[in-house]
């Protein structure tokens, strides 16, 4: 991320943070993004869980069929890597025919301690987290977190 000046916010949804697989990589995103936020500014992202790489997606598949679009959705959880290898297979209906398209990629799930930890790193405290779609706290089913937090306030010189 390159910007050509600082913000006051920064906004990053849709577990885009979680496509980040390797902590040092991650860590170089919080660092590059704590750059660009304004002394006082956010950082607002959301997360997917471990819960759900472990529960929910984990080596489930999930058929959408919708009116002119078939998906098939399939992951396979990597123990190992804590990782969820996601492939997407679309059927988009054109005329009599179905085109086909196909996305894979990988997920990576964090404990908590950890994002918090590394947002420190980078400069930013962690002011908050919810369950998604809510202002509750994260209860230990929660799918999604979302995060916000804030870098310290820039010190005053004069003392004042």
């Amino acid at each position: 991320m390159n910007l050509y000046g600082t913000v006051d916010t920064a906004v990053c949804m849709l577990d885009s943070v979680n496509h980040i697989t390797s902590k040092a990589d991650l860590q170089k995103a919080f660092d590059r993004i704590a750059l660009f936020i304004n002394p006082g500014g956010y950082f607002i992202f959301d997360m997917n869980t471990l819960y759900k790489h472990r529960k929910v997606l984990s080596d489930n598949t999930f058929i959408y069929d919708m009116e002119n679009v078939y998906c098939v959705w399939q992951n396979r959880f990597e123990p190992k890597s804590g990782r969820v290898a996601i492939s997407l297979d679309f059927f988009e209906r054109n005329g009599k025919l179905y085109r086909r398209s196909s996305e894979h990629f990988y997920e990576r799930a964090y404990k908590v301690e950890t994002v918090r930890k590394m947002l420190e790193v980078a400069g930013l405290k962690t002011e908050g987290m919810w369950a998604d779609l809510t202002f509750d706290a994260p209860v230990p089913t929660t799918e999604r977190i979302v995060f916000a937090a804030k870098k310290a306030a820039a010190k005053n010189l004069a003392g004042t």
